[in-house]
């Protein structure tokens, strides 16, 4: 991939490996879903508080497939209140996804999101996470990472957690402020390594942005920006269609959002997706503007498989304000 499409996130004013790449660790867990692989209804879901070892209590819950945990209160982490600490989905009783932890060392950052992959058996989800070398948490017990749900004296202790009062519910907007600031200082941080060519840490930081605030559409652009450098098409077109998704509901100046478009077509050419490729650079030369992508819809490695596609070539002839090639007309793409 060439740079300027993928070397940083648009400043209107102001994962990390694959979570795949830690099954093979798993051999004894991979065991126990075998004696776990009970016929179920549907998919897994879980809702309410969750006890995550030392950890602390997470508010979980399932919507479209997804399981979010966020911090509650509790643990050794010192976590603010509401931080997205625990997202992924389940595939039958495996549980894929991610895990924010804090932990200590020598050049270890305070807190980093970690690939989990865990089981749901007998009533919890438990696995592994393999901390960066020289690193560890006090959360973990060895490399184990254990969720379940509260007792029924637990639930009791613990109360509702859902302001009821003017003091709490102004306590909890300033919680969430707070957040949002916490996010645009790992974005402003992300953005400088993106910049700098450490896409690994780009992604980390972009990871921690979304973390502290899930509705940030640049923190999950800029994950997806990463992700790409980092191979990991799945991933990257996961977070710039969250990016997209979110931009528009939070009416964001649609100028912002043709890089975005321009990226998850390099995803989806890379996944073979060679329509969607071409609906999203439509999409992507419809915000920018003609001449502004063309030299780099033609210089782009990742576009090569599609550069005898004739939908392609009209693109490419309408990026440059040039007439369409001649023939027959070919059908052109969704605007």
């Amino acid at each position: 991939m060439k740079s300027p499409f993928h070397r940083s996130i648009p400043q209107p004013g102001l994962y990390t490996s694959s979570v795949l790449a830690g099954r093979a660790a798993l051999t004894l867990m991979l065991c126990a879903v075998l004696h776990a692989s009970v016929a179920r209804a549907g998919p897994l879901t879980l809702a309410g508080p969750y006890k995550v070892g030392d950890l602390g209590v997470l508010d979980v819950s399932t919507q479209d497939g997804k399981v979010r945990g966020r911090y509650r209160s509790g643990g050794s982490c010192d976590f603010p209140q509401d931080v997205l600490v625990l997202q992924g989905e389940f595939e039958g009783n495996v549980f894929v996804g991610t895990v924010l932890l804090c932990q200590e060392g020598p050049a270890c950052e305070p807190e980093r999101t970690y690939p989990f992959l865990g089981v749901w058996y007998d009533g919890a989800l438990a696995g592994e996470v393999k901390l960066a070398p020289g690193c560890h948490s006090k959360v973990l017990e060895g490399r184990q990472l254990r969720l379940a749900a509260l007792s029924a004296e637990e639930r009791s202790a613990l109360g509702n957690g859902n302001p009821t009062t003017a003091a709490q519910i102004a306590a909890r907007n300033q919680n969430k402020q707070q957040l949002q600031e916490s996010a645009a200082k790992a974005l402003q941080s992300a953005s400088l390594k993106l910049q700098q060519g450490d896409y690994r840490a780009a992604a980390q930081l972009f990871e921690r942005g979304v973390s502290y605030d899930e509705e940030n559409w640049m923190a999950h652009m800029g994950l997806g920006m990463a992700e790409l450098k980092l191979n990991n098409a799945d991933k990257a077109m996961g977070s710039l269609e969250s990016a997209l998704k979110l931009g528009k509901m939070q009416k964001a100046p649609d100028h912002l959002f043709w890089q975005a478009y321009f990226n998850l077509a390099c995803a989806q050419a890379r996944k073979g997706q060679r329509k969607d490729a071409i609906i999203s650079l439509r999409l992507a030369l419809k915000l920018a503007g003609p001449g502004t992508i063309a030299d780099d819809l033609e210089s782009e490695p990742d576009f090569a498989p599609l550069k005898q596609d004739s939908e392609f070539k009209r693109l490419v002839a309408d990026a440059r304000g040039t007439p369409a090639p001649t023939g027959k007309k070919p059908k052109g793409g969704r605007p």
